[in-house]
């Protein structure tokens, strides 16, 4: 294996220089850490920070390097990056309870408790109920910890002796896992729609709809006079989201929730912000599906929205996952919105998946290109790219009958035409939906191309009709404005 693969390595490759910073400090410590070589071995390390590539950058050179008294010896060596892997997934916990208030002040509430300190855990439960009181803010885990904190209060009533208190505990105790359990289950049903609506996947794909129809946890939830106006509110967007994700065509439906979210975007965590959204933008792409109404400017708001406010930083690391950057992509070249696009690429070039940045940074250059009529620059960047998964494959794919078509390469269009139907036949995990949007792609886009040179006037007007009827298929737009009848 390529030194540069080692898991340890790939981990530092993906820490900010703040991260690596820290980390140094944590492998310094004796607290963490009582072997000098490993701080040795990592100071090495980290001067190849953030590429780790290079002829100096083998095992050999970097023991050398951090031990010159030393032989190499690849057991010792092997041995001290398991153990630096070992540090960096504690220096990870730490960072993420230290990093994240809720779950320090219920951790420090909870060894209290375990070591029966009692004015430390009164001191502590006071001050984490005046702090609840004063942010009346909303994260993923906000009903779990309040949840943990009412039993844990209900624990300690019984240790000194004031049984008669613990009732109103075990009830707030209840409704908070009630709530979490509703974002769960509004989260996991929204997550479920994607799979049914993408892959082909026929067992249990109605489990969270089957749910939420046998415990109406809405229902129960709305009846408890106890919760403070924030919650009430959750609940409220809980319900709406519910009935968009049975019913995504509903536009009055779909105009409230968003105007839900946005009148929450100050309570709610960005966590909390970016899932809600995500859910609402799923919902707006089903009714672009049906292009009923133009709901596509106000469905890229959305996303600039997301973006503005920051919503993709992960704890100081901004991070877009593959799917919405794509989408992001997708509608930035509908909307002709080219320049903010070449902004958005820059701005994320560094914040993709390790394995797949390279190749999603040329593919968005040549996408990029080709719509401003580069052709031959837009060939190069995908002639470069590695492509790492079917959807990408089928991206790149549908890019380059597009160069192909604008350069005239009728053959080379052919060819893939048929490599493409081949591939859509022999996958097995995509739905019947995503193929058909595929294969009605090629079929209209071969008699675009078959009658290029010489057109039909009566075949391009039927073939108009079809397309503008046509729910379910790729690049409707290019389609239609290659149609000059």
């Amino acid at each position: 294996m390529n030194f540069a693969e080692n898991n340890f390595i790939v981990l530092l490759k993906n820490f900010t220089k703040k991260e690596i910073t820290e980390f140094e400090k944590f492998v310094n410590s004796p607290f963490f850490n009582t072997q000098n070589s490993l701080s040795e071995l990592l100071k090495e390390l980290i001067s190849h920070y953030p590429e780790f590539k290079g002829d100096s950058f083998t095992k050999i050179e970097i023991f050398s390097a951090a031990f010159p008294e030393k032989k190499f010896n690849d057991v010792l060596f092997r041995k001290y990056m398991s153990n630096l892997m070992k540090l960096a997934e504690d220096y990870l916990v730490c960072k993420d309870i230290l990093g994240n208030g809720e779950k320090r002040e219920i951790s420090l509430l909870d060894q209290f408790d375990n070591k029966n300190l009692t004015h430390f855990f009164e001191r502590q439960l006071a001050k984490i109920e005046k702090n609840t009181e004063l942010k009346k803010s909303i994260t993923v885990e906000t009903f779990y910890y309040k949840h943990f904190r009412e039993e844990l209060k209900a624990g300690y009533y019984i240790k000194i002796n004031k049984i008669y208190e613990i009732k109103s505990c075990l009830i707030r105790s209840h409704v908070y896992v009630l709530l979490h359990m509703l974002m769960l289950n509004i989260v996991y049903a929204n997550m479920m729609l994607i799979v049914k609506k993408t892959y082909k996947n026929d067992e249990n794909n109605n489990y969270f709809d089957e749910f939420n129809d046998t415990f109406d946890l809405i229902g129960y939830l709305e009846k408890i006079q106890d919760l403070d106006e924030n919650e009430k509110m959750f609940i409220a967007l809980c319900r709406i989201d519910l009935l968009i994700s049975k019913d995504p065509y509903d536009l009055k439906n779909l105009k409230d929730m968003k105007s839900i979210i946005l009148k929450m975007s100050d309570v709610l965590s960005d966590n909390l912000l970016y899932t809600f959204f995500s859910h609402l933008n799923i919902y707006y792409l089903l009714n672009l599906s049906l292009n009923s109404i133009d709901l596509t400017k106000d469905f890229f708001e959305n996303y600039k929205f997301m973006i503005e406010k920051g919503l993709y930083d992960r704890k100081g690391n901004e991070f877009i996952n593959y799917s919405e950057y794509r989408t992001i992509l997708n509608y930035a070249v509908r909307l002709k919105e080219l320049d903010w696009l070449e902004k958005f690429i820059l701005r994320f070039k560094d914040q993709h998946e390790y394995d797949i940045k390279d190749s999603l940074n040329k593919y968005s250059m040549a996408l990029l290109n080709f719509e401003r009529k580069n052709y031959e620059v837009s060939l190069k960047y995908l002639s470069e790219l590695k492509v790492n998964f079917v959807i990408m494959k089928l991206d790149v794919d549908i890019l380059l009958l597009l160069i192909y078509y604008e350069l005239g390469y009728t053959e080379s269009a052919l060819s893939l035409i048929d490599s493409m139907r081949h591939f859509l036949g022999e996958e097995k995990h995509f739905s019947n939906t995503v193929k058909d949007n595929h294969h009605n792609f090629l079929k209209f886009y071969r008699i675009l191309l078959m009658n290029k040179d010489n057109p039909k006037i009566q075949v391009l007007i039927n073939l108009k009709l079809e397309i503008i009827n046509c729910t379910n298929l790729r690049r409707k737009y290019w389609l239609l404005e290659k149609i000059e009848v």
